[in-house]
């Protein structure tokens, strides 16, 4: 329904472990192809690719062309659509009974239909328990009389079996009061036991679900209250337009309200509901959109994500999956211009129908998309104008109304199952039926396998007969072992931790198939060397000194002294720099294992200064040099010679250095001098000496 004013408004397989896969006949199939309520659009999606087409299912330039539906047969092909008002065949001509689906078919506005301008005016629902009969919903718009027709139900039953299997409505089943005091939200969801509801919208904000089955059309509807999108609007009615529509897994149900004239911002927009497919009956109701009207609505394909039209601020995406009411509202987010209708499509997109606020009729020519709905925010992909209708044909808002369609009395199912291990546990997908027959001879709901295959199982539910399909692989747990040969003191690292000891360890993990695969590692250690040094001082050790040292019990060597390496020959003589010194020898051995032995190595300092009191530099080599006599190794060694009037004679810097009585290449003259000695031990301790000494010629 909409103003009949306008309003000119500016803005800006991998299969998985356990996982079952459900394969089914599809209620897709029946909404292939689209017809809309406007300008000869249609669309036709049974090749993958959607393909525009021309219906003839046009109207007056007054129209909006919101309502319409179009059904096919289970294998997607056309049999007939309408706008409510009408219906055509699958050749697009009037049905021979197809007109006036609506008693007084003359609008009170030129060029409307009764039906035309309602936002859902048209619902097509499948006969259950019938392979050719259809029901037509026909519902008035707002437009079409305020006062006398505004909300009127009526339905009319279609027969493929007339009119040579064209189709045609059937005589006294056309036009045929059903419900008044309407808004103009309706639509169709299956229901769970061969049965279909047909859900409306009162005036008084109430839900109406009428029940559908093989038996026929109930007259006493199912009641559930609507308190959140209650408010009047300005006209001092109710809210009677926006949408009404169902989930993929029909267990929720969405209504939107749109505010007329005025399109306001003030009130509550978007209700979400739970849906009991047993009972027809609405619960939990959720107000998503407390501040913005809005018009189109729908589900996405897995169900937990929810989109809206809302006036003035475009398409906006809801999280069904952030858990709390405040998590969803929160989760808002704006993703593409639009305020029509919204509608799943067969190719797995939502299509969005042109915009409500356009002041020129059919000026939408292509469709924009969601082309990944499932996908949060953005991710969801949109796309203006990604389907482009046939030339010449246009669209304003409204998209084809759903298609509900009872349980199938056989239904099949299929699952595929990669499970780890040698034997399964097969279950039929309901467990509570009778007259289970397996495909082998077995007879209960479950049976063990043991070997990979195909297993198919018949039974009997309270809705239907089932066949159950399941191809199950199994896989036996993986399982290699290996055996690794470590030196003594040496480890490996396994399940997370070092080992050295011997024996046989086990570990389980999780293979690239998704199954448990086990190793097992037999460790052996390998004997121990006799690993030996012996270290051979000729003498009491000074720092300074070699030490003789020699290794056996190994095929290869290593010296080192205080970390740093000595040399590679078992007999070896190894330098002592300090007062302690670590001797490690590194054998390795035939099987290329290596050992290590330490030893503390003590020295001293050894610092010891003899001066003698006389020496004759007469060059007979006895005593002809004054030096003194030392053991251990020095550092910042000093001599001074001084004469009886302390003038220095003489000086040298290394203990080896000794004076030969001359000055300045002349003897000295024969008397006492003066000496003074001073050094430091490589320990760190200092020496200091004076005295005088006599020079003999």
């Amino acid at each position: 329904m909409r103003s009949t004013f306008y309003i000119s408004i500016t803005k800006g397989i991998l299969l998985l472990l356990g996982l079952l896969c459900f394969v089914h006949v599809s209620y897709g199939q029946y909404e292939n192809v689209w017809v809309f309520g406007s300008k000869n659009a249609a669309v036709d999606f049974n090749s993958g690719t959607p393909q525009p087409f021309a219906s003839q299912l046009g109207f007056g330039v007054n129209t909006f062309g919101e309502a319409s539906a179009s059904v096919c047969n289970p294998n997607g092909n056309l049999l007939f659509y309408t706008d409510g008002t009408r219906v055509l065949d699958r050749q697009h001509n009037l049905m021979p009974n197809g007109n006036n689906l609506v008693p007084n078919p003359n609008s009170a506005l030129t060029g409307f239909t009764p039906t035309s301008s309602t936002a859902q005016g048209a619902v097509i629902v499948p006969m259950p328990g019938s392979n050719s009969r259809y029901y037509i919903f026909s519902l008035t718009s707002f437009e079409h009389d305020t006062v006398n027709h505004f909300g009127k139900l009526y339905y009319s039953i279609v027969d493929m079996n007339l009119n040579s299997g064209f189709g045609d409505v059937v005589t006294g089943q056309k036009a045929i009061p059903f419900d008044s005091v309407l808004t103009e939200r309706m639509t169709a969801v299956p229901g769970s036991c061969k049965n279909v509801w047909l859900l409306t919208v009162a005036q008084n904000m109430t839900v109406k679900a009428y029940e559908i089955t093989a038996a026929g059309l109930s007259t006493t509807p199912v009641i559930s209250p609507v308190t959140t999108l209650a408010n009047l609007s300005s006209f001092n009615t109710p809210a009677i337009a926006g949408a009404i529509v169902g989930s993929p897994d029909h267990n929720k149900i969405a209504i939107t309200r749109e505010e007329e004239t005025v399109f306001s911002l003030t009130y509550a927009g978007l209700a979400l509901f739970d849906f009991n497919r047993a009972t027809g009956v609405l619960s939990n109701e959720r107000q998503l959109n407390p501040a913005g009207a809005g018009y189109g609505v729908c589900f996405s394909p897995d169900n937990t994500k929810l989109y809206f039209a809302q006036y003035g601020a475009g398409i906006q995406q809801f999280d069904l999956s952030a858990g709390t009411l405040t998590g969803i509202i929160n989760s808002k987010t704006y993703v593409m211009p639009g305020s029509g209708h919204l509608k799943l499509a067969p190719d797995g997109k939502i299509y969005c129908g042109g915009s409500v606020f356009s002041t020129s009729l059919f000026a939408t020519t292509a469709l924009s998309a969601i082309q990944q709905p499932n996908q949060a925010g953005l991710a969801c992909m949109p796309a203006a104008n990604t389907l482009a209708l046939l030339a010449g044909t246009g669209m304003r808002i409204g998209l084809p109304n759903a298609i509900a369609v009872a349980g199938i009395d056989t239904f099949f199912d299929s699952r595929k199952l990669r499970e780890c291990g040698t034997a399964f546990r097969l279950a039929a997908t309901d467990t509570t039926g009778t007259g289970y027959t397996w495909n082998d001879g077995f007879t209960t709901p479950a049976r063990n396998v043991a070997s990979s295959g195909r297993y198919w199982v018949r039974y009997q539910t309270p809705c239907n007969a089932r066949v159950d399909t399941i191809e199950i692989q199994l896989l036996p747990p993986a399982q290699s072992g290996f055996t690794k040969v470590i030196c003594r003191n040496d480890y490996v690292e396994f399940k997370g931790k070092r080992i050295s000891d011997p024996g046989l360890y086990r570990d389980t993990f999780i293979a690239a198939n998704g199954c448990d695969s086990i190793v097992t590692l037999d460790l052996v250690t390998l004997p121990a060397q006799d690993l030996e040094q012996d270290l051979q001082p000729d003498a009491p050790l000074c720092i300074g000194d070699t030490l003789r040292v020699e290794g056996r019990g190994a095929r290869r060597y290593q010296w080192y002294t205080n970390g740093l390496y000595g040399g590679a020959e078992a007999l070896q003589k190894l330098y002592l720099p300090r007062l302690s010194n670590e001797i490690m020898l590194v054998g390795t051995s035939e099987n290329d294992c290596r050992d290590t032995v330490k030893t503390i190595v003590a020295a001293s300092a050894c610092c010891e200064i003899f001066v003698p009191n006389a020496f004759s530099p007469n060059g007979d080599g006895l005593n002809d040099g004054f030096g003194p006599e030392s053991t251990g190794n020095f550092y910042n060694y000093h001599l001074f010679i001084y004469n009886r009037w302390g003038e220095k004679v003489f000086q040298c810097f290394k203990a080896t250095d000794k004076w030969d009585g001359t000055q300045n290449g002349n003897p000295m003259e024969t008397g006492t001098y003066f000496y003074q000695i001073k050094a430091s031990c490589l320990e760190g301790s200092a020496i200091s000496r004076k005295g005088d000494i006599t020079l003999i010629r």
